[in-house]
C-alpha cells in the first residue's frame, strides 16, 4: 500500500481516526495561531499589538486546518477503488 493511502487510512479509516484527526486539527489551529502571535510580539509595534492580530491568527489557523484536511482527502483519492478490487492472477 502506498504512503498516501497509509496516511489517509491513519486519519480517516482506522480505529480511533476521529480522535487523531481532531488532535491534528487542534494542533494545526493552535500552532499557526501561536506562530502569528509570536511573530507579532517580536516584530510588531507596541501600539498595534493584540488588535486585529487575534482575528488574523484565527484566519491563518483555520486556513491551515482547511489545507490539512484537503491534503488528507487528496491522499485518499482512489482509495476505495484500489482497496475494494480483488487482486487477480493477471490472466
Amino acid at each position: 500500500m502506498s504512503l498516501r493511502f497509509r496516511i489517509y487510512r491513519f486519519f480517516r479509516r482506522s480505529k480511533g481516526s476521529l480522535l487523531r484527526l481532531i488532535a491534528a486539527n487542534t494542533v494545526t489551529m493552535v500552532g499557526f495561531g501561536l506562530l502569528v502571535g509570536l511573530i507579532n510580539m517580536g516584530l510588531g509595534n507596541i501600539e498595534e499589538k493584540y488588535g486585529l492580530v487575534v482575528w488574523f491568527s484565527f484566519l491563518i489557523g483555520f486556513t491551515g486546518i482547511v489545507v490539512l484536511n484537503t491534503v488528507i482527502e487528496l491522499c485518499g483519492t482512489g482509495y476505495t477503488s484500489t482497496s475494494s478490487e480483488k487482486r487477480g492472477s493477471g490472466a
